[in-house]
């Protein structure tokens, strides 16, 4: 566990704190699982499923402050972008790891092809034609 859920989280609002208690969860959980060997792809799909709740999450917090009139609401707003920006982020990463990956294993395929085609074929000619001695 990254973060434990404690009181220094809470806000005193009832669906902000069990929002933020959930977002705390979810955030352990991800990087649990980014700490296993796993699915580029489901990588991507836990970041993109978290990414998107924080981003419901942050039009209603961005819809209570406008409607409290919050001196600070630029300031608070300013950072949930950074957060989504640093979503974002990461997932370009992962797309730019999957992309090398795929080129990389693509390379595999093919160098090991060429190998059987060209290497092993010429050994096994010249096994055919100097028979091994037992």
């Amino acid at each position: 566990m990254l973060i434990e859920w404690n009181e220094s989280f809470e806000t005193g609002e009832k669906r902000n704190d069990d929002e933020h208690q959930y977002i705390v969860c979810r955030l352990n959980e991800i990087w649990q699982k980014i700490g296993q060997d796993g699915d580029h792809n489901e990588m991507e799909k836990w970041i993109l499923e978290y990414c998107n709740y924080y981003i419901r999450h942050f039009h209603s917090e961005e819809d209570l402050m406008i409607r409290a009139k919050y001196p600070e609401y630029s300031t608070h707003k300013k950072r949930h972008l950074e957060i989504i920006e640093t979503f974002n982020s990461i997932l370009i990463r992962l797309d730019v790891v999957k992309s090398i990956l795929r080129d990389e294993v693509r390379g595999l395929i093919l160098m090991i092809s060429e190998h059987m085609k060209v290497e092993d074929r010429k050994l096994a000619k010249f096994v055919r034609d100097h028979p091994p001695t037992r």
